[in-house]
């Protein structure tokens, strides 16, 4: 008898922490998918607020956001005008900065270096950059110093959000797929 009520507690303890695990993945992926789906204009806004907030200005965003994705701060300007998602302007980041994954630290909790849903990180390293901002660093420090300016390489088209590449996963293209196709921003 001893042996059947241990193989059961054993048996409910497993079965506790799996649905755990399970319940966690998918409240994430829902969560995920309704910040891919948020207004671009919407989540940009709360993030100038808190860096003005805290004494920094809506240009100092506007760089550190072009900075990281490689839009110009026209094409991002044309992009709060539209009903773009937050999750489809990453998405179609003309030159995202190669020296974003350098990045380290909490956010909202979250250590970024660890986020494994790779949209989800390039979201977080806005959010990290610009947590910084409020924090009163340096624009030379949060940018690292620069060490890869979006400057050197070709601009993209003025206003053009492009084509996400072959690579973009399941999730990205269902997105995608939802958002319908990607605007020309003039």
């Amino acid at each position: 008898m001893l042996v059947d009520e241990f193989i059961e507690m054993c048996y409910n303890i497993f079965k506790n922490e799996w649905l755990k695990q399970v319940s966690g993945r998918l409240s994430n992926e829902m969560s995920n998918e309704k910040i891919y789906n948020m207004a671009f204009a919407k989540v940009f806004s709360l993030l100038i607020a808190k860096a003005e907030k805290k004494g920094r200005t809506r240009a100092e965003v506007l760089e550190v956001t072009s900075w990281l994705t490689g839009y110009t701060t026209d094409a991002i300007e044309s992009a709060l005008a539209t009903d773009l998602t937050y999750g489809d302007f990453f998405l179609g980041a003309p030159r995202p900065n190669p020296n974003r994954t350098l990045f380290t630290g909490v956010v909202c909790g979250v250590r970024v270096e660890s986020v494994e849903e790779p949209l989800m990180r390039e979201i977080r390293y806005l959010d990290k950059l610009v947590d910084e901002l409020a924090k009163g660093k340096p624009m030379e420090k949060i940018l690292r110093g620069k060490l890869c300016q979006t400057t050197k390489t070709k601009p993209a088209p003025a206003g053009v959000i492009p084509m996400p590449t072959a690579s973009m996963n399941k999730k990205q293209s269902t997105i995608q797929k939802r958002s319908g196709p990607r605007q020309v921003l003039a």
